[in-house]
């Protein structure tokens, strides 16, 4: 299995954390069949952690404005073998981390120079995604499992010319899904971007 580096620590801390204004577009809710995709949570996360994955999803779920829902099967999954075969037809969220007792035997190293993973996922359009916890400051949890549903349930890459939720440097402070996050989502699986909302990031 290819592993691909989904998020990653930015080299110069100072330059992560600039002001930026958020617009909200929204737009009337598709006439179609909500697709409804499964979603399974680590039950090993905390309880604050659990509600900020809960918040990413829902701030998905709004974009997504009936293209689809994310629907949280789960907060306790714990690798039991019916529960993966569950979850395969779904998104998997998994807790792990880079040192203590249990280290993470498979953490994918960044091809950007000078940067640390924080989280991956399988593939785009995959199944699993890794939070490496030890390396993930509370307030950030919300913004980077964010970051990789995005890549993870819709197939979105990374975007790295402008400031958005996908580029792969942590900005803190982006919690919605961008117009060209939601641009990339719309041609990757044919939705019109006039059903889709979406924010635009402008920075102060």
């Amino acid at each position: 299995m290819k592993l691909r580096t989904m998020f990653v620590l930015c080299f110069l801390l100072a330059n992560c954390s600039p002001g930026y204004t958020f617009t909200a577009v929204n737009h009337p809710r598709a006439e179609v069949a909500t697709v409804v995709v499964p979603v399974y949570v680590d039950g090993s996360f905390s309880g604050a952690d659990k509600a900020n994955i809960v918040s990413a999803i829902t701030i998905l779920n709004d974009s997504l404005n009936g293209y689809q829902h994310l629907d949280v099967v789960s907060t306790s999954f714990d690798m039991k073998t019916d529960d993966i075969v569950a979850g395969l037809d779904g998104i998997i969220i998994m807790q792990v981390w880079s040192g203590g007792d249990h280290p993470c035997s498979f953490i994918p190293v960044s091809d950007i120079p000078g940067a640390t993973v924080l989280a991956w996922s399988d593939k785009l359009a995959g199944h699993m995604i890794w939070v490496l916890r030890d390396r993930i400051r509370d307030d950030q949890i919300k913004s980077i499992v964010l970051h990789e549903l995005i890549h993870c349930d819709l197939g979105v890459g990374h975007i790295y010319e402008h400031v958005s939720i996908m580029n792969p440097k942590v900005n803190d402070g982006i919690e919605c899904v961008d117009e060209d996050a939601m641009q990339s989502a719309a041609a990757k699986n044919g939705w019109d971007i006039n059903h889709l909302n979406y924010c635009i990031i402008q920075s102060n």
